[in-house]
C-alpha cells in the first residue's frame, strides 16, 4: 500500500514540474510575441513615414 502511494507522490511531482515548465515555457513565448510585435510596429511606423515622405515629394 505505501509503495502505491509513493508512486502517486513521485507521479503528482513529476506532473507538478511539467505543469510548471509548461508555464515558463508560454511565458518566453510570450514575451518573445510582445518583441516580435514591437518590432512589427516600429517597421510599420517607418514604412508608413517614408511612404507619407515619398508621396509627398511626388507630389512637389
Amino acid at each position: 500500500m505505501s509503495s502505491i502511494v509513493n508512486d502517486y507522490e513521485t507521479q503528482f511531482e513529476d506532473l507538478s514540474f511539467n505543469i510548471s515548465s509548461i508555464e515558463s515555457f508560454t511565458s518566453n513565448k510570450t514575451s518573445e510575441n510582445k518583441k516580435f510585435g514591437l518590432l512589427l510596429i516600429v517597421l510599420l511606423l517607418i514604412l508608413t513615414a517614408y511612404g507619407f515622405y515619398y508621396f509627398y515629394i511626388l507630389k512637389k
